[in-house]
């Protein structure tokens, strides 16, 4: 995905299934800091980079 598609689905949908270019593949609610790049998913320790991501979804 592109940079720009990535940050757009960020700004408006919740919650998302992540896929890394890493093969793992995360869903939930997330928070999003500007400040560090990274995405935070509530309720958990599980943090990663916006640069990881290799597709979002939306989920129902």
């Amino acid at each position: 995905m592109k940079p720009i598609e990535i940050h757009s689905i960020l700004e408006t949908a919740n919650p998302l299934r992540f896929h890394l270019i890493s093969g793992e593949n995360y869903s939930g609610t997330f928070i999003k800091d500007e400040q560090t790049g990274y995405i935070q998913l509530i309720g958990t320790s599980i943090s990663f980079p916006i640069w990881a991501i290799k597709r979002i979804q939306r989920t129902p």
